[in-house]
């Protein structure tokens, strides 16, 4: 399983509670765990540095594959543990090979030019790229690989009901988490709706991941759903014997 699959399912989880001195350091830690990840896209190793610094929860390299080693060795070095990964629309089986000896995480990939062993390495994670013109059986094709997630087009800031349905119905065809291409920082208030249409992480030009760290960072968790129907009944304790004994007494 890749690092950046673990980010994803642990997305929005509480952390347990901290005790003694442990929960005094944490005090001013914010109220509650990043509801979306935040994906740098980078060109080169400088850019990769850059944008470990600024906090990102991964890295998505877009150069030439020959230079992955060095992004991979640019985010260590800046002290941070975010998983690398890169895009490679037409990956083969060698590519696949080669990007886990480099030391990446997970590879994202065009389903439609890729080579079908370039999904064979279980050393890494996949995304699958989705346009906007990928019909919906082929959306649907998806489920029978195991990809971390799709990489997909942004959603508007500013959403429409429809544009919300249509979002969250891309994620249900797919039965994966999205991973939505934004071209700058957008609001906490468009992230909140994102992630509510099934939006588990951003990826974004490295000049803009800081604004993003940031509103990420401000939005709310989900709202809890109301329960509906009655309430539960509360049932009586049943007596004990040593209740029994009293009333003998």
């Amino acid at each position: 399983m890749s690092k950046l699959r673990d980010l994803i399912r642990d997305i929005g989880r509480r952390k347990p509670a901290a005790f003694g001195f442990a929960a005094m350091r944490s005090g001013a830690a914010t109220d509650h765990p990043r509801q979306l990840l935040v994906i740098a896209e980078v060109a080169d190793a400088a850019d990769a540095s850059a944008a470990a610094t600024a906090t990102v929860d991964a890295v998505l390299y877009t150069g030439a594959a020959s230079n992955l080693a060095a992004v991979v060795a640019a985010v260590q070095a800046a002290g941070s543990k975010a998983p690398v990964g890169i895009r490679i629309n037409a990956a083969t089986g060698a590519d696949a090979t080669a990007v886990a000896e480099a030391g990446a995480d997970f590879l994202a990939f065009d389903d439609a030019s890729a080579d079908g062993a370039s999904v064979s390495e279980t050393r890494l994670g996949y995304l699958a790229l989705v346009s906007p013109e990928t019909d919906d059986a082929t959306v649907r094709l998806l489920r029978l690989l195991d990809l971390d997630g799709v990489l997909v087009a942004a959603p508007p800031e500013q959403m429409t009901v429809r544009q919300q349905l249509q979002t969250r119905r891309m994620a249900e065809l797919a039965r994966k988490p999205l991973i939505a291409r934004a071209e700058a920082a957008v609001s906490a208030a468009a992230l909140e709706r994102w992630r509510d249409a099934g939006v588990a992480a951003i990826v974004a030009p490295a000049p803009a991941v800081a604004a993003l760290v940031a509103a990420a960072a401000e939005v709310p968790p989900r709202r809890e759903p109301k329960q509906q129907g009655r309430p539960d009944a509360i049932v009586p304790a049943p007596r004990s014997s040593s209740d029994d004994e009293e009333d003998d007494e």
